[in-house]
């Protein structure tokens, strides 16, 4: 009867690790789709007319700034991040916020790229082509609206299912609330930077087509996202809950 009550309690059983693909989850397959769609927008022509030599004149995502080739970058490491088991299984939080923070500077640049649309029409027009904007162009906008959409929920995903500090259940709902704050304030500067940037690019060369804007945006969203940084560090609420 001793020996029976002396023999150690049964180990709990053992729980998955945290982690594992997330591009094989829904999230994964339509940021997949949208990656799709964004490669074959690039290379598609975006813009098409003859000129008065009758000869077709083509404008793809791969002119001009190339706006469109840069979307497609961000959007293949977007896909990237959501394959890597690292970043789905990770605990640090700038890797945490990889698949959304990619998937949204692809998007971006499509913004920057539809922005400028109607510069290039005006542009061709004065050579003399009659343009038309294809549904190639919409098509990869379309595709980086997915692959942003996508990123963004795989990174709540990833950082809920995989908290930097071990959280009780009880502070779930509070840290729900203080992580999209802060993401809201990060997001927010990442987008202002980047128009502030793209502003004083075309300010400065005074045409939304010139290589330094790609260069300008993303020095201003580096810039924009550290100027939240340093909000959340003054002012922000902390995203590291206290234990016990």
């Amino acid at each position: 009867m001793d020996r029976l009550t002396s023999l150690p309690p049964p180990a709990p059983p053992a729980t998955p690790a945290p982690g594992g693909q997330p591009v094989r989850s829904p999230v994964g397959l339509g940021a997949l789709v949208g990656g799709i769609a964004v490669l074959v927008g690039t290379f598609a022509p975006w813009v098409s007319g003859t000129n008065p030599r009758d000869e077709l004149v083509t404008v793809n995502g791969f002119d001009g700034a190339g706006d469109g080739s840069m979307a497609l970058l961000f959007a293949v490491l977007c896909l990237i991040a959501l394959a890597s088991r690292s970043v789905a299984g990770s605990r640090t939080r700038i890797i945490q916020l990889l698949p959304g923070g990619l998937g949204i500077i692809g998007l971006l640049y499509m913004i920057v790229a539809w922005r400028g649309l109607p510069q290039t029409l005006e542009t061709l027009r004065n050579l003399g082509v009659d343009p038309v904007v294809q549904p190639w162009f919409w098509i990869e906008l379309a595709g980086s609206i997915i692959v942003a959409l996508a990123g963004v929920a795989a990174t709540v995903l990833i950082i809920r299912r995989n908290p930097v500090r071990r959280d009780t259940a009880a502070d779930v709902d509070a840290f729900d609330r203080v992580f999209f704050v802060r993401l809201a304030i990060r997001l927010g500067g990442m987008v202002a930077g980047l128009a502030v940037g793209v502003w004083l690019a075309i300010q400065t060369y005074g045409s939304s087509g010139s290589p330094f804007v790609p260069a300008y945006g993303l020095v201003g969203l580096g810039l924009g996202l550290g100027a939240a940084a340093l909000v959340l560090s003054l002012f922000g609420p902390s995203d590291q809950r206290k234990s016990g």
